[in-house]
């Protein structure tokens, strides 16, 4: 039975605009025959019935659940994730398809696959919400290139409920770092709804009413630092992803491996996040500048 491997279809001249579903795609091109598996690019979430999505209705949806894809349906079992189809078809192939397990130069696959995990779980815990903030919550970036290439890959009415849908979730796992400044939009939706509210409790200063211009120039001057404190904090986290996979790196060709023992699952999972990190078109100018002095000694793994 031939394997069907469901993603969010192609953006920014990558096969998916999903990390995971990119990670699952290289991890499928290394291990699995070609005659064993499809790719549908569906880029329906409610395809899994797993899915929040399936429980959910486009507009109410959990913003703490993942969405579903990538999925892997074989015949009716269906397997959502990127870790849960990696050790799905570790099981199903009988280690067979594992690149945790093959043999290495220096023998030890137990350890190879401890390391694949710890350092799996520090990628995703640092480059997720990294792609939050560069693809969803940096309003430029979201409304210029993010939301306008999920639109293209969703029918009507998802088209108009699901990247709003996405952005609030991004918001939402990222409202912990205290970066809603790169969110200009809703910072200008917030100052209107303050501005509609003193008004119609007749609370505005007299100062205002005389003096809107100063007022305005004083609001922007503020965004503008928050916005610059934002980005700095950017930086911090930026460089707190990137220096340790440099350092694990080594020069080398793959982050845990020799060249000589191929890559290994960390491998595909760096490829999927660090694709849309670095591939120009996947963020805006600024977050191209950000990583540009980051990239240079982690590139091979893409």
């Amino acid at each position: 039975m031939v394997l069907e491997l469901h993603i969010w279809g192609p953006a920014f001249s990558l096969p998916s605009i999903d990390a995971q579903c990119l990670a699952t795609i290289a991890y499928f091109s290394l291990v699995v025959p070609k005659d064993a598996w499809v790719l549908v690019a569906s880029s329906d979430p409610t395809v899994s019935p797993t899915s929040a999505f399936s429980h959910t209705s486009y507009a109410t949806p959990s913003l703490t659940t993942p969405d579903e894809l990538p999925a892997l349906k074989n015949g009716s079992t269906w397997v959502s994730r990127f870790r849960n189809i990696v050790d799905y078809l570790r099981q199903y192939s009988h280690g067979e398809w594992d690149l945790d397990h093959k043999p290495t130069s220096t023998g030890d696959s137990t350890q190879r696959r401890a390391d694949s995990i710890a350092f799996a779980s520090f990628l995703e815990s640092r480059a997720q919400p990294l792609l939050d903030l560069s693809l969803y919550v940096t309003s430029q970036n979201y409304a210029q290139a993010t939301a306008p290439a999920l639109a293209a890959l969703l029918h009507w009415p998802a088209q108009w409920l699901v990247p709003p849908r996405l952005h609030a979730a991004a918001k939402h796992r990222t409202a912990p770092l205290g970066l809603s400044a790169l969110d200009l939009a809703a910072m200008d939706e917030q100052r209107t709804r303050d501005l509609s509210a003193a008004v119609a409790a007749g609370h505005l200063p007299e100062a205002f009413l005389h003096n809107r211009a100063l007022t305005a120039a004083r609001d922007a001057s503020a965004a503008s630092a928050a916005l610059a404190r934002s980005q700095f904090r950017l930086d911090a986290l930026t460089a707190d992803l990137f220096a340790p996979l440099e350092a694990l790196l080594a020069g080398g060709a793959y982050l845990l491996t020799d060249e000589p023992d191929g890559p290994t699952t960390l491998d595909c999972l760096a490829t999927g996040y660090l694709a849309l990190a670095l591939v120009p078109d996947a963020a805006g100018a600024t977050s191209r500048e950000r990583y540009e002095n980051e990239k240079d000694g982690i590139t091979p793994i893409v």
